[in-house]
């Protein structure tokens, strides 16, 4: 039995060495997912030819990778080096999966679509789902009754005074509004160097120089 810190001394910084390595085998390993989320939906969906070779392939490739001596950084350098490109075409590979089995699942049509592989739905589209992906420049400008401007793009809705500040930012998808109301405003202008602002009747100005732009 070992008690305390297990200390080897020949194995130190495995856990951030070669920081390449560990992003190319994170990367692969969520893009190996997502490739087969999308192709499997394919698959049942449309028909879509499941690549089961190519995806057993790039897994035992991403697997190899893993070996004790790549994956924590303590092989030579030409092992990175090699490691690094191989990264990259399974990038590639997979990224053109993950592509086609969309393409597939998207139909005819010209309408963009916007994906999500994650387990919970984010920016209004649904986990494993897909919807039309949000106009450009669809962000209204309105003015505010008690003077400043309104601005609302269908998922927030910020109000901003006369005075410049930031009084209100509100969550429509969840209803609810997010800057407290005794809580510290803040000024759409301010910057790093120069804080003008603050809460009203409560701060100084800072005498700071704004930074050049």
């Amino acid at each position: 039995m070992w008690v305390g810190e297990l200390y080897l001394e020949l194995h130190r910084a495995t856990l951030t060495s070669q920081a390449k390595t560990k992003q190319g085998n994170r990367r692969s390993e969520h893009l190996l997912r997502e490739a087969e989320l999308w192709a499997a939906t394919a698959a049942v969906r449309t028909g879509f030819p499941y690549p089961y070779e190519d995806l057993d392939r790039i897994w035992k490739t991403v697997l190899l990778h893993q070996f004790h001596d790549i994956l924590p950084g303590s092989s030579i350098a030409w092992v990175h080096r090699e490691a690094r490109a191989t990264y990259a075409k399974v990038a590639a590979e997979l990224t053109g999966i993950v592509e086609a089995a969309q393409r597939a699942l998207a139909g005819e049509g010209d309408t963009p679509l916007v994906f999500n592989a994650a387990p919970h739905t984010r920016a209004g589209v649904p986990a494993g789902g897909a919807r039309p992906a949000a106009a450009a420049g669809r962000t209204g400008l309105r003015a505010r009754p008690d003077g400043g401007h309104v601005l609302d793009n269908g998922l927030l809705r910020v109000e901003i005074d006369e005075r410049g500040l930031i009084v209100s930012v509100h969550d429509l998808e969840a209803d609810r509004e997010t800057v407290a109301p005794a809580g510290r405003r803040a000024c759409s202008s301010c910057t790093r160097t120069s804080r003008t602002c603050g809460t009203p009747g409560t701060s100084t100005p800072s005498t700071a120089t704004p930074s050049p732009t």
